[in-house]
């Protein structure tokens, strides 16, 4: 493009070339006629300042004849700027309609930019607050804190829930059977291990297993809308604040956070009224 741009600035010197041609073969033309007229009507009848008059005849016709060939070059020059100066139009219509375009599509990544840096930091922050009410949950001091991780604790609550065991203490509680099975490497409790082995530990962890494939099918839920979400930002015709934070507020992530803002404070209820902390129960843990 910057090449067409270039010549662009040649076209006043072209066409001030061209205009210069066209003078100059008019000039030709018109001066044949008038020589024609001149040595025709004053020297045609001479004897002697009859040749002169022919010669004169003549160079008027050369000078016509000139003048016409130059007029059929400058035309000709002519139709070949003006094709010139339409393609260089088109070409630069081209080149700013798809200027505009990028203009437009970086508008739009950098929207779909803010958009995932504020769903990021929502992410981090839902992260958090649920890490909070986790550890607020383990101070009650219910399960022994070496067993107050993922792993563990789905183990237990798969034992009691199934009906294996009733109670955490004694012989037949859950921390026994627990322990068991650890020594016997019937369940795995490292993270990393569980992740590359999911699909070992669905008979001897079932509750683990079914989590994970629930998380599985909730990530590809909020990275599909998340990429619904961006085609939208590229269908709009005004990138206003307020049709982003339209989209945001109905993204599923924002209903994926508000649903599980609300499991946790019903645990945390429950939890606190189970502790005997009946107020924290019904009004919130400021209680």
């Amino acid at each position: 493009m910057p090449k067409i741009i270039l010549k662009s600035h040649l076209y006043p010197i072209i066409e001030s070339n061209h205009n210069l041609s066209c003078i100059l073969s008019l000039l030709l033309i018109l001066g044949g006629i008038i020589g024609w007229n001149f040595f025709h009507l004053n020297f045609w009848w001479h004897n002697f300042l009859g040749f002169v008059g022919c010669a004169g005849l003549l160079f008027s016709c050369g000078m016509i004849l000139v003048g016409i060939f130059f007029a059929w070059i400058t035309w000709q020059e002519s139709l070949v700027i003006e094709d010139k100066k339409s393609e260089s139009f088109r070409v630069w219509q081209e080149y700013e309609n798809k200027k505009k375009e990028n203009q437009k599509q970086i508008e739009h990544n950098r929207i779909k930019e803010a958009y995932l840096d504020n769903a990021i930091a929502k992410i981090k922050k839902k992260l958090q607050d649920s890490q909070n009410r986790l550890q607020t949950i383990y101070s009650y001091g219910i399960v022994f804190p070496k067993y107050q991780n993922f792993a563990m604790m789905s183990s237990i609550y798969e034992y009691i829930f199934s009906g294996r065991c009733s109670t955490l203490e004694g012989r037949d509680g859950a921390y026994n059977i627990l322990e068991l099975e650890l020594r016997l490497d019937k369940i795995i409790w490292k993270m990393d291990e569980i992740v590359q082995k999911i699909d070992q530990i669905k008979n001897n962890q079932y509750l683990i297993y079914e989590s994970i494939q629930e998380v599985n099918h909730n990530c590809s839920v909020l990275i599909q809308n998340n990429i619904e979400i961006e085609k939208q930002i590229d269908k709009l015709s005004e990138t206003t604040t307020k049709e982003i934070s339209r989209l945001q507020d109905g993204s599923e992530i924002q209903t994926y956070i508000l649903n599980q803002t609300q499991k946790e404070l019903n645990y945390m209820n429950r939890m606190n009224y189970l502790s005997g902390n009946y107020k924290a129960a019904m009004y919130g843990p400021n209680f």
